[in-house]
């Protein structure tokens, strides 16, 4: 899904400076390394670790919200290595500014009432949401990030400080001659529900256990997603020794920039919530009217799911703009059998009680 705009963007990349890239107008905007904003408690951060490697350039974040963020950068190949690692971060990882715990103890997390800290097996729904602009050409990786520990109360992260387990999912690995996607190849395929995913584990200097890490499969890149990450973590406890008693204290998404490029998060957000004997939820009321998945479709079967208690039409429409099918939606999630439509990229459009959604999504098999 690489628009129109951000062709052009690749055609001006180096007549004018990185921050002119962006055609819209933004709220916040840096190109300075380790500088940030917090938008309701998610740290939109301007990574750039890796600068000192051959062929870093320039990098920036642009941002409107924890939802709406993007980023600019520079860098050319050198030597394959990654050279930044902009993110959107809620929690430990932030590494705290000034918080403490109600016992005046130093606290790494944004606020004192953080959000996190639910244990595995107390949570009842951990549903990811995304919709990026990922560049055609260029090297990158896009993850997220959970890390995890025993203890209600982590201390400040990093240097001697270290998460007890981590957990990383990738939605988009663009690195077919890199480290990364050969070493993922190796890995048995699992099913995780109705997603199939390439499953590592094994133990980490990051950290003080293990680190699983998840793979995409079949499609190396994601860009629309709806990630059930509660049927992971019940996975992975169930069949790879995740332990259930663990606490979420991070929960990050970011893009592992080797190339330069611009990238676009249309939309991101965290649904999560638990069995009500432990903390806060993050972001429980901003779920979308409208989400399908999986996109690209592949087995000819699309899940819409909406989110409003009345009933709605829904019309999908081919690149043409003829009118293919139509099917009424009710709340919640509904299978559509889209065999008989053919490869290509189709919208989808459905009116609802106060507006009306499109969403486009693409049929691949």
């Amino acid at each position: 899904m690489i628009k129109n705009r951000l062709l052009n963007f690749l055609t001006i990349l180096l007549l004018t400076p990185v921050l002119g890239h962006t055609q819209k107008s933004w709220d916040y905007e840096t190109c300075n390394n380790w500088s940030f904003k917090i938008y309701d408690n998610w740290m939109i951060r301007n990574n750039i670790w890796g600068d000192h490697f051959p062929g870093a350039g320039e990098q920036c974040i642009h941002a409107n919200s924890e939802r709406n963020w993007a980023i600019t950068a520079t860098h050319n190949d050198g030597n394959g290595m990654v050279k930044g690692y902009p993110q959107a971060v809620r929690g430990w990882v932030q590494g705290g500014i000034g918080n403490t715990y109600a016992d005046g103890s130093p606290s790494p997390f944004v606020t004192s009432d953080h959000g996190l800290n639910q244990r595995i097996d107390s949570l009842t729904r951990f549903d990811i949401y995304q919709d990026i602009d990922l560049p055609e050409s260029g090297r990158y990786m896009v993850l997220y990030d959970m890390y995890m520990h025993y203890s209600d109360k982590p201390p400040l992260p990093w240097p001697q400080n270290l998460p007890d387990q981590l957990i990383m999912i990738f939605t988009a690995i663009h690195d077919d001659t890199g480290w990364m996607y050969t070493n993922a190849q190796q890995y048995p395929v699992e099913t995780i529900g109705e997603s199939q995913w390439r499953v590592r584990v094994n133990p980490s200097s990051i950290v003080n256990e293990y680190v699983y890490i998840l793979y995409p499969y079949p499609d190396w890149i994601i860009e629309e997603a709806h990630i059930d990450y509660l049927e992971i973590l019940h996975y992975l406890r169930d069949n790879h020794g995740l332990p259930g008693d663990l606490r979420i204290s991070t929960i990050q998404i970011g893009v592992e920039v080797i190339d330069g490029g611009y990238y676009e998060i249309n939309d991101f957000y965290v649904d999560i919530s638990d069995s009500g004997d432990e903390t806060s939820t993050v972001d429980t009321d901003s779920r979308q009217d409208l989400m399908l998945y999986p996109n690209p479709v592949r087995d000819g079967v699309i899940q819409i799911h909406l989110n409003q208690t009345n009933a709605a039409n829904a019309d999908i429409y081919d690149s043409t703009g003829r009118l293919t099918m139509s099917a009424q939606l009710k709340q919640g999630s509904n299978y559509l059998n889209v065999e008989s439509l053919t490869n290509g990229i189709y919208i989808i459009r459905t009116i609802l009680t106060d507006k009306i959604a499109t969403k486009k999504f693409v049929i691949n098999r």
